[in-house]
């Protein structure tokens, strides 16, 4: 698999190490959390997608993004931007 975009990197990363259970760590109440590859790319698409669902709301409200040069430099699809798909 060749990466082309930030977003392969999870799917090369489960390539890789698809069952490692500390893939990713961090602090939680004064203690380390680990979470496994499965776990880190789940949340990861979790959090994407709560990021495209609260960006179509807001350009439902307000179409700038029609104007934007950055839609088309990184082929950001039109109908995913309209709220049409």
């Amino acid at each position: 698999m060749e990466v082309t975009r930030i977003f392969d990197l999870l799917d090369r990363y489960a390539q890789l190490c698809p069952e490692k259970g500390d893939a990713l760590a961090g602090k939680d109440n004064g203690g380390w959390k680990m979470y496994s590859t499965r776990e880190w790319i789940d949340n990861s698409r979790q959090v994407s997608y709560g990021l495209m669902k609260h960006h179509q709301s807001l350009t439902n409200r307000f179409p700038l993004h029609r104007w934007s040069p950055l839609y088309e430099k990184y082929n950001i699809p039109a109908d995913l931007l309209s709220g049409n798909h």
